[in-house]
């Protein structure tokens, strides 16, 4: 198990890349996760086919992947999301978003059809 460190998640950059896309590869990529409704149940597709350049090297992420881990920058000069397409290219690293990326699956898991979310309301 990675452990996510604030040293380490403080800035964009190689190392953090890295851990945070293991953490989502392992649960979206090589894992296949459903949110399930009743006697229904939905592919979290992370569209791996649309992807974004790394700033660090030549091999692309899902733009799921950027989406996670970035939030919307209204100041132009903030932005630094590699994703290229109109909606994704106004989004900025977070670093509290990148630390909760390992709850994203286990909240999906335990979503519940009744609306509640292990105590948490939608």
């Amino acid at each position: 198990m990675i452990i996510l460190t604030s040293a380490t998640l403080r800035t964009l950059n190689p190392i953090s890349i890295e851990e945070l896309f293991s953490i989502f590869k392992r649960d979206f990529i090589d894992n296949e996760t459903y949110l399930r409704k009743e006697e229904q149940s939905y592919l979290i597709n992370v569209k791996k086919e649309c992807c974004c350049p790394c700033p660090f090297d030549n091999t692309p992420k899902p733009e799921r992947f950027w989406h996670i881990i970035t939030k919307d920058e209204y100041n132009p000069r903030a932005r630094n999301s590699p994703c290229p397409n109109d909606k994704e290219k106004n989004r900025k690293y977070d670093e509290a978003r990148a630390k909760r990326i390992h709850w994203v699956k286990i909240i999906i898991d335990n979503w519940q059809s009744d609306g509640k979310n292990n105590g948490y309301e939608k």
